[in-house]
């Protein structure tokens, strides 16, 4: 994934969320059943196991109100006086909390998992492993046909995502994405 990418798609996706007190809400909301939806589509998990999913993401969305809305309170503040001219301490800023983000969230999952890892069948762990690898090969081909401008890229998969979490944007905040995105420019090779 490119680099920018990974530090504008929740940026932009916290922006949005944000500029509208009810959208932020539903998409918190919604938060613990979209990572527990995700995570059961790796098996045909019993319903042990789904409780098991559940519950820990649910402690996860509880965990990240306590311990991470308030840092990405700071985070959006360094971002909303960011200084076009000169982006990159507010920049470093939010891509400083996303590494610490990313740390924190595989901390908090590692055990979790270890622990519903033992709950597996072999059937299940190929499952999950078939789930990897098709996931992977669809992004790569992906990857690989899109050619359009770099912008529409990332504006197509701020839409997606918040398609993903139930949410459809209306004109108005496809063009908050849209002009977002216009400026953004490719730092990695493609």
């Amino acid at each position: 994934m490119h680099v920018q990418t990974r530090l504008f798609m929740p940026m932009l996706w916290i922006t949005l969320t944000a500029s509208c007190a009810l959208t932020g809400s539903l998409v918190f909301e919604r938060l613990d059943q979209y990572v527990a939806s995700y995570f059961k589509e790796f098996a045909d998990f019993s319903n042990e196991q789904k409780r098991q999913i559940e519950t820990f993401t649910a402690d996860y969305q509880n965990l990240f109100a306590r311990q991470q809305l308030p840092k990405l309170n700071s985070v959006l503040i360094a971002l909303k006086s960011l200084d076009r001219e000169n982006p990159k301490p507010s920049v470093l800023v939010a891509y400083r909390y996303g590494h610490s983000l990313l740390r924190t969230t595989n901390e908090f999952f590692e055990m979790r998992f270890v622990l519903l890892a033992k709950t597996l069948s072999d059937e299940q762990i190929q499952q999950i492993e078939q789930t990897f690898i098709g996931a992977e090969a669809d992004r790569a081909n992906a990857r690989e046909k899109d050619t359009r401008p770099f912008a529409e890229r990332v504006e197509d998969r701020y839409i997606k995502g918040f398609k993903r979490i139930g949410l459809k944007l209306n004109e108005k905040q496809r063009q908050i994405v849209r002009h977002s995105t216009n400026d953004m420019h490719q730092l990695a090779p493609a």
